[in-house]
């Protein structure tokens, strides 16, 4: 199984410049950039580039406190929809750490 998670995570985040992920059985750090319509098409064009295609099919965003939380509904590699959920005081960030858990839990 694969696990996706930022390498290092900078305070606060910024989902403009978030740094090399880690993706792989063996958790080897690289860079990935991506271009869409959106920043969220944006970073699923770049997982892209780590060899995983990722939809994400819905989004839905809720107060929570002094943060948002999102639950993001993603493919990954063509396999079932899967729900992911993220926090943050932004709510790109929050959307970014939605999908995250999405395409672990897709188990890639």
């Amino acid at each position: 199984m694969t696990t996706l998670t930022p390498a290092t995570t900078p305070a606060p985040w910024n989902p403009q410049r978030p740094g090399p992920c880690s993706t792989g059985p063996d958790a080897r750090p690289g860079h990935y950039e991506g271009t869409g319509t959106s920043p969220l098409t944006a970073f699923a064009d770049a997982l892209a580039g780590a060899g995983h295609t990722v939809t994400v099919l819905d989004v839905a965003e809720q107060p929570a406190g002094d943060e948002v939380a999102v639950c993001a509904e993603c493919r990954a590699d063509g396999g079932p929809a899967v729900w992911g959920a993220g926090r943050d005081a932004s709510s790109l960030a929050a959307a970014v750490r939605a999908v995250l858990p999405a395409v672990n839990r897709a188990g890639l």
